[in-house]
């Protein structure tokens, strides 16, 4: 596979001033890059974006705009979408976790093992961080991918009974498709095509056990299925709108 590394992350941002001194007073991460321009494509004016620079050359970039507004809560648990961000040691942690406290910070902080601490401390922007020593995060666990396969299987198995797990390595099933966007500059639709592009699984819409006749989730072609059985709905899964940024920052330098 290709050597990936992330090169950025980028967030909406609601309160310009608040994370710009949060990411630079609190978490002392440097403003590296900012620019401006035509936000068209996102029905404003114009648009800000922020790029606060990580040690390893990464950034988390912010995207500010006339008129944006916070999202309504999608009642998903508040940290199950977080960015963990490791600091070199223990003791580094310790320090900002008494930053925090004397800023006025909330936080929270969790024992995952017998003797590691991860800080937990939500931006002005709802984004939860997680902080934690290098020693403590996923660079240092060991690779088991049999096992993850293993837990995946029995995920789905005792989700979908009767049903085969995943076929790690086969070719996508007929029932899949590539899709491609559609919709010129401002996008926001995606077509099935036969050109090469995103393999998109099609799942259904739940993923409580399927009864006789219905199709296992993600797996291809269930044995249960009969060809008379009504079919479960299903949707396409990992795309679900495709919009594209303004055409200024495409062309950003850097960016």
């Amino acid at each position: 596979m290709p050597a990936f590394k992330i090169d950025h992350i980028a967030l909406p941002c609601f309160d310009v001033i608040a994370t710009h001194r949060f990411y630079t007073q609190i978490l002392e991460c440097p403003l590296v890059h900012a620019q401006s321009g035509s936000a068209q494509a996102w029905d404003a004016h114009e648009f800000l974006l922020l790029a606060y620079g990580l040690p390893d050359g990464s950034t988390l970039d912010f995207f500010s705009y006339d008129g944006i507004s916070r999202p309504a809560d999608d009642g998903l648990p508040q940290d199950i979408r977080h960015i963990a961000l490791a600091v070199p040691g223990r003791d580094d942690l310790a320090v900002l976790e008494d930053r925090l406290k004397q800023a006025s910070v909330a936080f929270w902080t969790e024992v995952h093992s017998v003797d590691d601490r991860h800080l937990y401390v939500t931006d002005p922007n709802g984004v939860v961080l997680e902080i934690l020593a290098e020693e403590d995060g996923a660079r240092r666990r060991s690779p088991d991918r049999d096992g993850a396969r293993r837990t995946l299987d029995r995920w789905l198995a005792s989700r979908s009974p009767g049903c085969p797990g995943p076929s790690f390595g086969a070719k996508p099933h007929a029932a899949q498709g590539r899709v491609k966007p559609e919709g010129g500059p401002q996008g926001g639709r995606a077509r099935r095509a036969s050109v090469p592009g995103l393999l998109v699984a099609r799942q259904p819409r739940s993923w409580a056990p399927a009864h006789a006749g219905e199709p296992c989730p993600v797996v291809p072609a269930c044995p249960r299925r009969s060809s008379g059985a009504r079919q479960s709905s299903s949707r396409v899964v990992a795309v679900a709108s495709i919009k594209r940024i303004p055409a200024a920052l495409e062309a950003g330098a850097g960016k």
